[in-house]
């Protein structure tokens, strides 16, 4: 029998966020672990699939945005994050980028308008390659690195055709 094949998704904005919130809490040293080494830590959650034998990892996936529109306040923001997607794709990542669209709100405090920008079709990008992996055979089991709630339909429909999905959630302070 061969090897049980992992595939891992992360949803790179969730994860960010979610490092960055524990940096801000001064519980961690540093911007420095940021820099996840995704695949290497894809590799720490074969303990978490319950599968006899062999596992390996099949593929590993990182989506996110590059966010073009803080420029002005960090012109180095993208520079870093385009650094780190070298980074990963260096050690086997693959790296999705989509974007981000600006919109605009009412202030929850003034009641003013105010712009803002959203990250768009990242979670969807996510979804459809999660179904993908399963549907062409390249997975046994998925693990999905993500706080979103918005992708459960693509985990139920991924549950009914294989083995399943190990959800890490991540959770970054609002």
């Amino acid at each position: 029998m061969g090897a049980t094949r992992l595939s891992v998704f992360f949803d790179g904005f969730n994860v960010y966020h979610s490092i960055k919130a524990v940096i801000d809490d001064d519980l961690a040293q540093g911007d420095s672990v940021k820099w996840l080494n995704l695949a290497a830590l894809s590799e720490s959650f074969f303990h978490q699939i319950e599968a006899d034998g062999r596992k390996e990892i099949s593929e590993v996936h990182y989506f996110s945005a590059l966010a073009s529109h803080k420029l002005e306040e960090d012109s180095e923001h993208v520079k870093r994050h385009q650094t780190y997607l070298r980074a990963l794709k260096a050690v086997g990542v693959q790296c999705h980028l989509h974007r981000f669209k600006k919109r605009h709100r009412d202030c929850k405090h003034c009641g003013k308008p105010v712009k803002f920008h959203e990250e768009k079709e990242t979670d969807v990008a996510l979804a459809a390659q999660l179904i993908q992996v399963f549907a062409q055979d390249t997975a046994d089991v998925a693990v999905l690195v993500s706080g979103d709630t918005d992708m459960a339909p693509a985990v139920r429909t991924v549950f009914e055709r294989s083995s399943g999905v190990v959800r890490i959630p991540v959770q970054a302070k609002e």
